[in-house]
C-alpha cells in the first residue's frame, strides 16, 4: 500500500509541476499564486493585529480594576 501512496503522490507533484512551469500560461499562474499567498499573508497579520489590540485592552481593563479596587 505504501507503494502506491508514493506513487500518487509523485503524479500529483509532477502535475502540479508541469501545471505551474507551463511555457505559456505558467507564468500568469506563478503571479497570481504568489499574489494570493500574499494577500492571505496580510489578512492574517491584521486579524493578529487585532487579536493583539484585543488582549492589551484586556490587561489595560484588569490592571485598571486591581490598582482602583473595583473588581466586580
Amino acid at each position: 500500500m505504501g507503494k502506491r501512496i508514493k506513487f500518487v503522490q509523485g503524479m500529483a507533484l509532477g502535475a502540479a509541476a508541469q501545471y505551474y512551469y507551463d511555457p505559456r500560461a505558467g507564468r500568469t499562474r506563478r503571479a497570481k499564486l504568489r499574489d494570493q499567498a500574499g494577500a492571505q499573508l496580510r489578512r492574517i497579520g491584521r486579524l493578529l493585529g487585532r487579536k493583539a489590540r484585543y488582549q492589551l485592552g484586556r490587561a489595560k481593563g484588569l490592571r485598571h480594576r486591581l490598582t482602583t479596587g473595583t473588581i466586580a
